[in-house]
């Protein structure tokens, strides 16, 4: 198997309190080199790096970049957040190098394999290195992350490398890519001399703790964790969805990356969270509902029982009914400027359809009961607090939207400001009644049938006020500006590229009503 030779390895065991005050040191493959190490702070903001990584050296030839490795076919064969394994190879030998996390998340091993391929006895020299980089316009000190230094656990003899070879693989590490600009670039390493005889391999083990302290993790313990993090992969993939055919092979790597992504995502019980949740991102691991019910629908096709645990997680643990974004020890991450602790509406990524498919996809009614109660205080909250005085749904703020800053919604265009002054926004009617109409199946599904004569009203009466703002002349729906008592009309501004106004996709999801007219839905097509 081919697949790309990048990706990062995460343990679940990263935390943040704030925006400002998280783990530093994500682990990812290094760009420049063939190998592995810690980006500081995050791997989508890095300022400094400390690595390990592999040179080989066979006669005339030597490899000491990724583009060098490249040509040699560097791929890798194990691909996951727990463990990846990279592989190349010549006429004469194989190198393959896997990586995985230790000590709960603060170690990074390393064990690299080298066996001959020729009929005869060849002479190789192995390269151990490790850099450690700043990079330049960070905005950040690199003092404020303490890296740690690698700790070789086994392996043969090895002599320091010279300053000739710390030269040659300095320049081809800044060759490989010249855009990263380096602040500082130090490379220490080492080589060990081998002389295999056909088919004879040797195995090296290597430790990068996260920061300056090492853990207490020797031979045994490096290589348990190697095997138990191969084991969970296995087992993770056996059940996996994959394409089979004649797909390009750009599509079934990337088809399967989704999944890997979504399990990166699957967090231990942590903080407030007394069983496996589902974080929206692992450098800030935090409770949205929105990117929740997406990566829980993901997770269901390969593992639906703990898609459907790290869901009810979400719903048993959040701090309040309209299931707040918050941070695993309970920090909320989305307080607008009067206070309001506020989480992702209805409408944003279209969570109760979301949840819809996960449980028709594998029906579990002791489930459905379970969170059935939740999703209703849930929209409960939501026709209580922020509805109108006619009832109209509305947003607290723009983050709740998803649309952050939007002049659609705000006209100042802030994030926290309160702007359920402004506008009756389509998507909001139209997702409330899609939402009360899957309550009402969920409630006749669990044979509650004040339930689900409530949740139908409620859908009925929401599908006429989505068909309230339709505008005929335009053809479409249309957000209802509540300061004019008119259709709101384009303030000219632009949100990504585009008038937020005259061209809101959200205006699209009044078709999820199921009452649009057939005129309406052909002005739409």
């Amino acid at each position: 198997m081919s697949l790309t030779p990048f990706g990062m390895l995460v343990s679940g065991r990263q935390q943040a309190r704030s925006w400002r005050d998280f783990d530093a040191g994500q682990a990812r493959s290094s760009l420049p080199v063939m190998g592995f190490g810690w980006a500081f702070p995050t791997t989508a903001q890095p300022t400094s790096e400390s690595s390990l990584f592999l040179t080989i050296d066979a006669g005339e030839y030597s490899y000491r970049s990724r583009p060098e490795f490249d040509l040699i076919g560097l791929r890798a064969i194990e691909h996951g957040p727990l463990l990846l394994t990279y592989r190349c190879e010549t006429s004469i030998f194989k190198l393959e190098a896997s990586y995985s996390l230790a000590a709960g998340g603060d170690a990074l091993v390393e064990v690299a394999v080298v066996e001959s391929l020729s009929p005869r006895q060849i002479e190789l020299r192995l390269g151990l290195g490790s850099l450690i980089a700043h990079y330049r316009q960070t905005g950040r000190n690199p003092a404020d992350y303490p890296l740690g230094s690698p700790v070789l656990l086994q392996g043969p003899a090895s002599d320091p490398w010279d300053s000739e070879e710390r030269s040659k693989v300095q320049s081809a590490i800044i060759a490989a890519l010249p855009e990263l600009q380096y602040e500082q670039l130090a490379i220490e390493g080492s080589s060990c001399r081998l002389r295999l005889a056909p088919g004879e391999r040797v195995q090296t083990l290597r430790l990068l703790p996260r920061g300056a302290e090492r853990p207490q993790v020797n031979v045994d313990d490096a290589l348990d964790s190697l095997r138990q993090a191969r084991q969970e992969q296995d087992t993770f993939l056996s059940d996996c969805p994959r394409l089979e055919g004649d797909w390009p092979a750009h599509w079934a790597n990337g088809f399967r990356y989704d999944f890997e992504t979504v399990r990166a995502c699957l967090m231990p019980a942590t903080g407030l969270f007394d069983d496996k949740w589902l974080s929206w991102m692992t450098s800030w691991p935090r409770l949205v509902l929105a990117e929740n019910a997406l990566d829980g629908l993901r997770l269901v096709y390969a593992n639906p029982a703990t898609a459907r645990r790290a869901i009810s997680t979400m719903l048993r643990c959040a701090t309040g009914p309209n299931l707040p974004c918050v941070f695993a020890g309970g920090q909320p991450n989305m307080v607008a400027s009067d206070g309001e602790i506020c989480g992702t509406s209805p409408a944003w990524c279209l969570p109760f359809k979301n949840l819809e498919q996960l449980y028709w996809l594998d029906p579990d009614r002791e489930w459905l009961q379970d969170v059935y109660p939740r999703l209703g205080a849930y929209l409960d909250f939501w026709l209580g607090r922020r509805s109108d005085k006619d009832g109209w749904i509305t947003y607290h703020c723009t983050w709740e939207a998803g649309e952050d800053g939007s002049p659609r919604l705000d006209p100042n265009e802030t994030g926290d400001q309160p702007v359920g002054q402004f506008v009756r926004p389509v998507e909001l009617q139209a997702t409330m009644a899609q939402a009360a109409g899957i309550m009402a199946q969920f409630a006749g599904e669990l044979g509650d049938i004040d339930g689900a004569t409530k949740w139908r009203q409620i859908k009925d009466w929401y599908s006429r006020r989505t068909l309230d703002l339709w505008h005929l002349p335009s053809g479409r729906f249309r957000d209802w500006d509540k300061r004019a008592n008119r259709f709101l009309e384009t303030s000219g501004k632009l949100y990504w590229g585009i008038d937020p106004i005259e061209q809101s996709a959200m205006s699209l999801t009044a078709i999820l009503t199921g009452v649009c007219t057939p005129p309406q839905l052909e002005w739409l097509r």
